[in-house]
């Protein structure tokens, strides 16, 4: 069990395979599964709000296992969520030249968040997301030993 603090964006009721209800939790680090109801009923109030959660990773799906409440101090950008997004594998090796669409869109959300963070002005976002996708087209090409 790892505690984490996520800005929570989303919660949504579903069914598990044999029926019972579960929820789905759109978080900064990605979806998790929450299986309490009590506790699903206390995250619908917590959409938005940066929330201090206690998480179990079983076979590759994250759970929120204890909801410990909201926290004062804003997440810390998770790699994970962009090596999603990127095609990057777990094992940190790198994929096949991928979609380049889907790549310069996570990177132009990485400009933002620099952006957001006061890293970056708004007139400089269109650049760096160039400038991280050349980058990271130059780390593809590359052979590394």
């Amino acid at each position: 069990m790892v505690e984490q603090i996520v800005t929570l964006k989303s919660i949504e009721t579903k069914t598990t395979k044999s029926g019972s209800p579960m929820w789905t939790a759109t978080t900064s680090a990605g979806r998790m599964s929450v299986f309490d109801k009590a506790m699903a009923d206390s995250l619908f109030m917590m959409v938005n709000k940066d929330i201090k959660i206690d998480v179990e990773t079983k076979n590759n799906f994250r759970n929120i296992v204890g909801f410990i409440g909201e926290s004062s101090v804003a997440p810390m950008p998770i790699p994970t969520a962009a090596i999603q997004g990127s095609g990057v594998r777990f094992d940190g090796s790198m994929p096949l030249k991928g979609n380049r669409t889907s790549t310069a869109t996570m990177l132009i959300a990485y400009a933002k968040d620099l952006c957001v963070a006061g890293k970056i002005d708004v007139k400089e976002i269109p650049a760096k997301a160039k400038e991280l996708l050349a980058l990271y087209e130059d780390m593809l090409e590359t052979k590394f030993v």
